[in-house]
């Protein structure tokens, strides 16, 4: 018993550091679970940015992602929400990327149309006419409801953006009848100096941005971004 007496106060200073040691790593670890995922700072302020920092995105419609300071970003769709009852599109959708021919697609109610048509319009950024051609009907059109229709447009876009409009057919011509729908665009912007034919590209998928939406995605190759695009190195 002599023997242990000197022992002693160090076993008890030993048991109670390793019981602070273990206090602390479950304090850790127990912080780790219920914190927050910690984000890069950037700043943000748009939907885009906020999606490409890697932010939660709700699955709701339109999307809204939210940021850790709280605020809250909406998906532009532009307003077809409101006219949902009246016109649906199928093809394209709010912020889809389009290239020339685009067919469009979708199906109206037979008050959209007359003559079983109704004019489809698509701008650029800086609001040119890049075209504009009648959607037909395809089906009886002289009835209440929903009616399919499709258009195809051949355009030429110089801008990474643009709007699809989709224009109720009013041959009164009276305002409280006019209706449009307008939606969001993303062009895949061509170049006017061709590839040569011979070109290898390396078979790795390439990701990029929009340099002027900020959305970020994928291409099969290098060779497959298109201009306004900037390639995000690995």
């Amino acid at each position: 018993m002599k023997t242990l007496k000197p022992i002693l106060p160090i076993l008890v200073t030993a048991i109670v550091l390793v019981g602070i040691a273990i206090a602390l790593i479950a304090l850790n670890v127990r912080q780790q679970i219920l914190l927050p995922p910690q984000y890069p700072t950037m700043v943000v302020t748009s939907f885009h940015e906020c999606a490409a920092a890697g932010y939660p995105i709700l699955e709701s419609y339109p999307e809204r992602c939210l940021t850790p300071d709280g605020r809250s970003f909406t998906r532009d769709i532009g307003n077809e929400l409101p006219y949902a009852d009246m016109i649906q599109l199928d093809n394209p959708r709010p912020g889809m990327l389009v290239t020339s021919p685009l067919t469009v697609s979708g199906r109206a109610r037979g008050t959209w149309y007359f003559e079983a048509s109704f004019p489809v319009q698509l701008l650029d950024a800086n609001g040119k006419t890049l075209a504009i051609e009648p959607a037909q009907a395809e089906g009886e059109w002289m009835t209440e409801d929903f009616v399919p229709f499709a258009v195809e447009l051949i355009f030429d876009a110089k801008t990474a953006t643009g709007t699809l409009i989709l224009i109720k057919d009013n041959p009164s011509g009276l305002p409280e009848y006019d209706a449009q729908v307008e939606i969001p665009v993303l062009f895949e912007k061509t170049s006017s100096v061709k590839k040569p034919t011979d070109q290898i590209c390396i078979q790795v998928i390439a990701t990029a941005k929009n340099s002027e939406t900020g959305e970020i995605r994928d291409f099969p190759t290098p060779c497959d971004v298109p201009e306004g695009w900037e390639t995000i190195a690995p």
